[in-house]
């Protein structure tokens, strides 16, 4: 799975459009068993899950 991730050091950060260095977007790909373990979200961030289906 991939996991997308807009993030800033406070909500406040990541909804300022005037700001737009202080936000970071990232992507990275997470295994199924990191999720079934529980995995760490940051409370700051805004997240997409991309899963394919088989």
């Amino acid at each position: 799975m991939k996991l997308h991730e807009i993030t800033g050091e406070s909500f406040e950060e990541i909804n300022s459009v005037f700001d737009p260095e202080h936000i970071r977007c990232t992507s990275r790909t997470v295994p199924i068993e990191a999720w079934r373990g529980g995995y760490p979200l940051r409370p700051a961030s805004v997240y997409a899950l991309e899963m394919k289906t088989v």
